[in-house]
């Protein structure tokens, strides 16, 4: 349709709005002609559904007129506000200054093992660009279906998570993320299970085994893990590998995957 528009008049401008059947998933698109001569029709869109989605609400929200300017407003100025309301560029610079923002905070609160790495800044600083990654990767995987949404609805966790239970104010990192990352997408869907309480001379047969789900003293319901990771595909991939290991018999922690009573008060995200 826009295209068509476009054959009959090149100088066009405006913004379309879609919708499906139901008017529950939206989409806004900005068409304006790009060039000297007009020669190319440009589009910029964004989409809005059911899920709460922020950035596409504050720059839908960029082209609203107040009643004040309704009668005031030129169509020049209006198209400006469209342009700048859909611009790429000015989308994804904010997007790395929030990204920015959220890294140094998170730097004031976190608390990483000091088995490998000495320096505490550097340490923390390399353990919270780890969980930026993957925690990027995992929001990949939430837009497209294949992590469920209720891993980021507080209300929802709280159903299924003893937050008190956890001296640092770290169950949701522990409990969810790193039952996420390391025993969930690293696992095939049919291998995961919680590991072996049972100990044998003294040792758990999962001992640095960071294939298994662990924190089960933090679920307020019993094999809950199945509903919350139980379709989550497998990915055979390095990103969510933990990185603790054995060196010479001695446990050398870095993500710290571990609910072993010693180790819980070692983390702190």
């Amino acid at each position: 349709i826009i295209q068509r528009i476009y054959q009959d008049d090149p100088t066009f401008r405006g913004l379309f709005v879609i919708s499906d059947v139901d008017q529950k998933n939206w989409e806004f698109v900005n068409a304006k002609t790009q060039g000297k001569k007009a020669s190319k029709m440009l589009l910029r869109r964004m989409k809005v559904g059911t899920d709460a989605v922020r950035t596409a609400t504050e720059r839908i929200i960029m082209v609203q007129i107040n009643e004040n300017e309704e009668k005031t407003i030129t169509a020049a100025d209006l198209q400006v506000r469209h342009d700048e309301a859909f611009d790429v560029e000015s989308v994804t610079k904010q997007f790395y200054k929030e990204l920015s923002d959220w890294y140094f905070w998170a730097l004031t609160l976190v608390d990483f093992p000091d088995d490998v790495g000495k320096n505490t800044e550097v340490r923390n600083a390399e353990n919270v660009i780890h969980l930026i990654t993957r925690l990027i990767f995992i929001w990949f995987l939430k837009e497209i279906g294949l992590v469920p949404g209720a891993l980021f609805k507080r209300k929802e966790l709280e159903t299924i998570l003893d937050f008190s239970k956890e001296k640092t104010g770290s169950a949701y990192y522990k409990a969810i993320l790193q039952n996420l990352f390391f025993a969930t997408l690293n696992v095939p869907m049919d291998e995961r299970e919680f590991r072996v309480e049972k100990r044998y001379k003294g040792r758990n047969k999962d001992y640095m085994n960071h294939l298994v789900f662990r924190y089960a003293n933090l679920f307020l319901k019993e094999n809950c893990f199945k509903e919350l990771f139980g379709e989550i595909p497998f990915l055979n991939g390095g990103l969510f590998d933990c990185l603790d290991f054995l060196q010479d018999g001695k446990q050398m922690r870095i993500d710290c995957f571990s609910d072993n009573p010693k180790n819980m008060d070692r983390l702190k995200v």
